[in-house]
């Protein structure tokens, strides 16, 4: 069960500490499909981006639908495309 919070304070690519900022409200069941990025749903109803020194691009926020990764720290719910916990920043693979 993700935490009981919406607010996430990781980077979800290195992990490291960022301006906190919420899980996205809208679906990504295309993303990594047909060629899609996460550049493709920014700017969209619903999706949350944030900024990290690790990217010169905004980067795509987490949602709560299709996820696929676990965080064995918190629990926490991640997209398969995070590396990182955007809760504790522990690694997820």
């Amino acid at each position: 069960m993700p935490p009981s919070t919406d607010q996430l304070t990781f980077c979800i690519s290195c992990g490291e500490k960022v301006h906190p900022y919420s899980y996205s409200a809208t679906g990504y069941s295309d993303l990594n499909e047909y060629g899609k990025t996460s550049a493709d749903f920014e700017g969209k109803t619903g999706v949350v981006t944030y900024r990290c020194t690790c990217s010169p691009r905004e980067l795509l926020a987490p949602n709560h639908e299709n996820t696929g990764t676990m965080c064995a720290g918190c629990g926490s719910f991640m997209n398969l495309f995070a590396t990182h916990c955007g809760s504790c920043s522990r690694r997820l693979r």
